[in-house]
């Protein structure tokens, strides 16, 4: 057995018995959707009580769910771990009552690498850099792009980068999709955990069991959301979709 099969890689469902008693249906890390397991809310494994946190967190910014108390007195003492007081939830809560009017000018260069960015523990490359405010200039006009710079120079990364930018300034919220070789998925994944944080992203591969899974439980917070029969590929209309980005 690997380690990382034991490694909780994020909560994509749950079931309620009374009041705050949960199952919840755990995908653990480099396996495939179909072997996701549930698991009761008192799971004793490292990890588990912060990936039920970062999920009740996802459904609240992206559904408007209500946390379960239980959930908000221990997400309370995590920021009060992590440094953060009343006073920044406060200004926070303010922030999200504001009008949501996009803060930047796409046409205006970043001459250094944006705070969202820097927080990550990343350093971007000034060709990175540049490459990422070309994106956002073309996407301001309207107009298609394509990166052409040699293998190893870190096209993926300006790619997230450059969605999850649009995303944090407020000129999107998207979803996106990306269609790229099998073989480079889990480096997708990969520079998006790392570099885009706040991004939820799910990546459709697998068998058809697999698949299911994910049509099921990563496409929407609603159940039955995807349309059934022979071509099961549509989300029925006003559907929330729970995901950032698609891969």
């Amino acid at each position: 057995i690997k380690p990382e099969w034991m490694q909780v890689q994020r909560i994509i469902n749950h079931v309620q018995y009374g009041k705050t008693q949960f199952d919840y249906l755990v995908k653990w890390r480099e396996l495939v959707y179909e072997q996701a397991t549930w698991e009761r809310d008192d799971f004793d494994i490292m990890g588990y009580d912060d990936a039920i946190i970062k999920y009740w967190t996802h459904r609240q910014r992206m559904n408007g769910d209500v946390l379960p108390k239980h959930i908000a007195k221990k997400l309370a003492a995590k920021k009060v771990e992590e440094g953060k007081d009343k006073d920044d939830e406060e200004e926070e809560d303010c922030k999200k009552k504001k009008k949501k009017e996009p803060k930047t000018d796409l046409r205006k260069k970043y001459e250094t690498q944006p705070d969202f960015i820097t927080e990550t523990g990343g350093k971007l490359h000034d060709y990175q850099l540049e490459g990422i405010n070309w994106l956002r200039h073309c996407w301001s006009q309207g107009t298609d792009a394509i990166l052409a710079d040699e293998m190893g120079l870190g096209k993926t990364i300006q790619s997230m980068v450059f969605l999850y930018s649009l995303v944090k300034e407020g000129h999107t919220r998207g979803p996106f999709l990306v269609a790229a070789p099998l073989s480079t998925l889990i480096n997708w994944e990969r520079e998006a955990e790392f570099w885009c944080p706040d991004f939820y992203v799910v990546t459709y591969v697998g068998d058809k069991d697999s698949r299911t899974v994910i049509r099921e439980h990563e496409f929407s917070f609603i159940e039955g959301a995807v349309r059934g029969g022979p071509k099961p590929s549509r989300l029925k209309t006003d559907q929330g979709i729970k995901f950032h980005v698609l891969l």
